[in-house]
């Protein structure tokens, strides 16, 4: 990050879409070991209660939300 605060993102599933759904972690300056023992807890605590996540389908990521007019 530009401001030297860490970020993580731990992918915990998918949405009614079957967009992917991520847990976002933050850290201060200098604490990305920190950041990675816990994203790394809380991903392997998650994926002993929940089995391993799905695969992502992306499903409609390419739809255009701009609505058009149909002429005729």
């Amino acid at each position: 990050a530009q401001a030297g605060y860490p970020i993580i993102v731990i992918p915990i599933g998918l949405d009614s879409n079957g967009m992917p759904v991520g847990l976002s972690l933050h850290q201060t300056a200098w604490k990305e070991a920190e950041l990675v023992t816990w994203a790394s807890a809380i991903e392997h605590v998650w994926n002993e209660r929940n089995g391993w996540r799905a695969t992502p389908m992306y499903r409609n990521h390419l739809a255009k939300n701009i609505p058009i007019d149909k002429i005729g």
